[in-house]
């Protein structure tokens, strides 16, 4: 007999039970690199050392140190640099929210 995933019951039938991972995939929308594992740091700080300045106040003549490294199209894998912009914590906030219809990342689940 081949082996299967485990599985539950569901409002609308049976289901796979996810691992943890698929979870965390989820919440994440998909990342490849959950924000809080080690690879993803490594990554956001060796970007931050490529491109330090704040995108958007750097287009508004301002040179303000970034803290963040936002994915412009808000929802992708964390392994495209071509993905990636520098951005301070007010800017990625406020950048966040606007996609986020105005409710706060922190509390906004897809």
């Amino acid at each position: 007999m081949p082996w299967s995933a485990p599985y539950h019951k569901s409002k609308d039938g049976v289901e796979p039970v996810k691992t943890h991972k698929q979870k965390v995939a989820d919440k994440e929308g998909a990342r490849q690199y959950p924000t809080y594992s080690r690879t993803w740091r490594k990554m956001r700080l060796a970007y931050l050392v490529k491109e330090s300045l704040c995108r958007h106040c750097a287009g508004k003549g301002l040179a303000v140190v970034a803290t963040d490294v936002d994915h412009i199209d808000g929802d992708s894998w964390n392994n495209s640099e071509d993905n990636y912009q520098a951005l301070c914590h007010s800017c990625h906030s406020r950048k966040t929210a606007k996609q986020n219809n105005g409710k706060d990342s922190r509390f906004y689940h897809k």
